[in-house]
């Protein structure tokens, strides 16, 4: 455990709501009203058997404090007795705003205290000493973590090295001219609530450097600024690579040093009380100097924003155009012919192009802002591990599956496969299924029915849940997977493929499910895969046919977006570059080509818009067996994958458009 600085509260009042907002929280305090309205609904008693005095209790400030179901705790009273109790159950979600809310059985009289908040009240275990303690934060094993950074606590702020990282950072805010320097009676009457604090965030690297940040308190700001700030897609990722194994460009990575202090200059006005550690160059005065910000520091709501409008406006002026589909994206025209591309991803930029794009742009870009790493053939970019070479390129997560650790299954060996888990065994469950989805997302595709279907076991999983999922995620490390992106050769004759797969009452027995594997196939066969995944219907399917018609409908809608995308990028005009849905239902094609009536009216909805596509020509519907459909495995438990891997690692579809 790390050893966290406590601010003590006074004893918990347990007749009060528990989460009174206060100036504390930076909320409006509740009106007398709805106090009381509040206090009348709680069933919380103020009185307790008085075993000890309270001032002994210590105050627990954590994310996850380990208290369970059944544990016995002493809570402290606002009389200054300990009251005993034992812990029911959780009331607020793990990873809300108020992670350790718990009902609690009074032992003395078996009344239930609803909702107490264990980050507000004085307590401690029933097995622990009446001692006064620091706060401990404690980790289980299973959420111990890989450590990329370490905060440094306030106490070691005066050592050396947090004093040279803390100058290089005042140095480095007044380099890019975030801010001037004003006298407080400078500060217009009308301006005075606009002033705003500064905190330290201090962390040591996993090679010991240390590096220290001034953040700015934004929240404490009264008014709302817009703070929407958009990252590229995966999809638009994907079709970057295609175009860029197609065109023959080398594929770039950089990242941008200080980020948010090169962006947009801000539009209000804002006043920050500096940290103690700065040094004015203004004569000294007897009153108190202050920072007006004229670009935004880290904290402010819309510092992110900021950082992208100054993006968008830069890369414009260099001769880009942003993207209709995605406004991460942009694209470099010369004679009508697109000549390269840069994604965004906050201060990390994927580009690719010419010899003309490297000069007019990023030549130019380089000389606008401030960059740190710049990488290309065989690097990692937001987690994607993208290896290039001749034969086209690769993408793997190698370096994440890596870092995750084998799943220790010894302790449910023994267990009943139907046992519904305990509340901290969940929790293990939730992880594994999130490296899990993670995969699944991003580079692994033979995964995603299994991440759908255990997510929807989430709060309700039995143990031989988590045993498959630390199945599926060993074979996962065992066997690992890269997906090849080849050249399409033209374009203007690459065929969108549209798979898509419907299964009737395959989860639970019950609910239905789709998936789809979307992809670009070019000459000889050669394929880019672009999307994929698989997911629950929202409505619970009334026929094999419905299934097959919801996955198919909800596909293409995703297929004709991607095609509007692929056809900005490839000069098409729009509706030209070929999409074709493949479906291994015989009924669904033939209910396309038909002007019969269904009689499950929710299925005919979903037709409709099918056959309606196919009479205006938009796509054309293909029938393949069973076997030789790649989503096929997206939407069945067990089923093979070796298709689906072959075609996903070799970059070859076997099929004929």
């Amino acid at each position: 455990g790390q050893v966290a600085e406590c601010h003590t509260r006074p004893a918990v009042q347990l007749g009060d709501p528990p989460h009174l907002p206060g100036p504390d929280s930076g909320e409006e305090v509740s009106s007398p009203e709805t106090r009381v309205e509040v206090e009348s609904r709680s069933s919380v008693t103020r009185k307790g058997p008085g075993r000890s005095n309270s001032s002994n209790l210590r105050v627990k400030k954590s994310k996850d404090l380990g208290l369970r179901s059944g544990m016995v705790v002493k809570l402290g009273v606002e009389d200054g007795s300990v009251m005993e109790g034992t812990v029911l159950r959780r009331t607020t979600k793990k990873g809300g705003k108020y992670p350790n809310n718990y009902d609690v059985k009074n032992n003395a009289n078996d009344e239930i205290l609803k909702d107490v908040n264990f980050d507000v009240v004085e307590w401690h275990l029933d097995d622990e000493e009446d001692t006064a303690v620091e706060d401990i934060c404690q980790v289980s094993e299973e959420e111990v973590h890989e450590v990329f950074a370490t905060m440094i606590e306030k106490e070691r702020h005066e050592e050396e090295g947090v004093v040279e990282a803390k100058k290089k950072e005042l140095e480095s805010i007044k380099s890019y001219g975030t801010y001037e320097e004003v006298w407080s009676s400078e500060v217009p009457e009308e301006d005075r609530d606009k002033v705003i604090t500064t905190t330290w965030n201090v962390v040591e690297k996993d090679d010991h450097r240390i590096k220290a940040r001034v953040c700015v308190r934004g929240f404490q700001e009264k008014t709302k600024h817009r703070r929407d700030s958009p990252t590229a897609s995966k999809v638009s990722q994907r079709l970057f690579l295609s175009k860029a194994v197609a065109q023959e460009w080398k594929v770039h990575s950089l990242d941008v040093s200080a980020a948010f202090l090169q962006g947009d200059c801000i539009d209000r006005t804002v006043y920050v009380i500096p940290p103690k550690e700065f040094l004015p160059t203004r004569p000294a005065r007897q009153e108190a100097i202050l920072w007006k910000l004229i670009r935004p520091l880290y904290g402010l709501t819309d510092a992110s924003r900021k950082w992208y409008c100054r993006m968008d406006k830069e890369l414009t002026k260099l001769g880009c155009l942003r993207s209709n589909y995605d406004h991460a994206v942009y694209n470099f025209w010369k004679g009508g012919e697109l000549q390269g591309q840069v994604l965004l991803h906050v201060d990390d930029l994927l580009y690719g192009g010419s010899d003309l794009f490297h000069r007019k742009v990023i030549d130019s870009f380089m000389k606008i802002f401030t960059v740190g790493s710049k990488e290309d053939t065989d690097f990692v970019y937001v987690g994607w591990h993208l290896k290039q070479s001749r034969q086209g390129i690769t993408v793997s997560q190698d370096n994440y599956i890596k870092k995750v650790d084998s799943p220790d299954m010894e302790m449910y060996s023994c267990r009943d496969g139907e046992e519904v888990l305990k509340e901290e065994e969940q929790s293990h469950f939730r992880k594994l299924v999130g490296n899990i989805n993670w995969l699944a997302m991003n580079t692994r595709p033979d995964l995603c029915f299994d991440a759908m279907e255990m997510a929807c076991n989430f709060g309700k999983a039995r143990i031989k849940d988590i045993k498959r999922a630390g199945r599926i995620l060993r074979k996962a490390k065992e066997r690992g997977m890269e997906l090849q992106f080849n050249n399409l050769g033209n374009a203007k004759e690459a065929v969108l493929m549209v798979c898509a797969d419907g299964s009737y009452g395959k989860l639970n027995k019950v609910d239905s499910c789709g998936g789809r594997l979307i992809a670009l196939v070019g000459e000889d066969g050669k394929m880019c895969p672009i999307a994929w995944g698989s997911r629950k219907f929202p409505r619970p399917a009334r026929s094999a046919l419905a299934a097959e018609a919801q996955a198919a409908a909800d596909a293409m809608g995703e297929g004709e977006a991607i095609r509007l995308q692929w056809e900005e990028m490839s000069g098409m005009d729009k509706e030209t570059a070929r999409l074709v849905l493949v479906t291994d239902s015989k009924s669904l094609q033939e209910a396309c080509h038909t002007d019969n009536q269904l009689k499950d009216k929710r299925t005919a909805i979903d037709v409709a818009v099918l056959r309606r596509s196919v009479d205006m020509s938009i796509y054309s519907i293909m029938w393949r067996p069973g076997r030789s459909q790649l989503a096929d495995p997206l939407t069945k438990q067990g089923a093979c994958c070796d298709r689906l891997r072959q075609a996903l690692m070799s970059g070859q579809a076997d099929i004929a458009f």
